[in-house]
């Protein structure tokens, strides 16, 4: 059975926040300070899940876990919080997608990363794990200076098993979650950054339209709640409260 650890901190309604791939709950560091006067934040951070088959119960685990709340996923989190929207509505009051992607790979009709610099990537994490997330750090640095601050937040914890950063690589490579966005049922709000080198903001708009959300443009790159976090938060606060 899978095992989240799950962490409080502030007051209000609740929001939970999911981090990309490869991080820890630490990333989001000013944003809880702009949002915990506001909300009760479930911190969570994801297990290392170590096979690629795993994710169904993983977002089982997320909603058996964690109460029904608001929720906030970056990159590869918001990807897991938008199925499980799809799959446990009456667990997400709205959604927050932060750079995140509902395919986050290119295709002829859907902005995204190319296939070549994906593998790439891949390629790098195999080789030398270590290594390889530090190229990943560096095309998030490319989005702003502020983003490369996440490199320090990072290095806070130890990185996840090669296992489990390539598992995510799979979810990443294979997902494409645009189908479920016409049936959200909660309302949605994608933010993104025209920087981000990662994310187009290109398929945010398009999967804001798509599921009948709002698109805000902020800046910052990949990492806009590090480069501004004061207008990330003032986002998220008129969007769920």
């Amino acid at each position: 059975m899978i095992r989240l650890t799950v962490r409080r901190v502030g007051c209000g309604p609740p929001l939970v926040l999911l981090p990309g791939w490869a991080m820890h709950s630490g990333v989001w560091g000013a944003l809880v300070e702009q949002l915990a006067h506001h909300f009760q934040l479930l911190l969570v951070d994801l297990p290392p899940v170590c096979r690629a088959d795993a994710a169904p119960a993983l977002i089982a685990a997320l909603a058996e876990q964690v109460p029904a709340a608001g929720w906030l996923g970056w990159s590869l989190g918001g990807q897991l919080a938008l199925q499980l929207a799809h799959r446990y509505p009456e667990r997400v009051t709205g959604l927050v997608l932060v750079a995140s992607n509902p395919r986050f790979l290119a295709a002829p009709d859907w902005a995204g990363m190319a296939a070549a610099a994906f593998s790439d990537l891949e390629r790098r994490v195999r080789e030398d794990p270590v290594r390889g997330l530090r190229r990943f750090l560096a095309l998030v640095a490319k989005g702003g200076p502020a983003a490369r601050s996440l490199t320090q937040l990072w290095r806070q914890r130890p990185p996840p098993p090669l296992e489990t950063l390539l598992a995510g690589l799979s979810w990443l490579r294979q997902w494409d979650l645009r189908a479920a966005l016409p049936q959200l049922s909660c309302p949605s709000l994608w933010l993104g950054s025209e920087d981000d080198v990662l994310v187009p903001a290109a398929a945010m708009r398009a999967a804001a339209r798509l599921s009948g959300g709002r698109w805000l443009e902020v800046t910052g790159g990949h990492a806009p709640f590090l480069a501004d976090p004061a207008a990330v938060a003032a986002a998220i606060r008129n969007a769920l409260t």
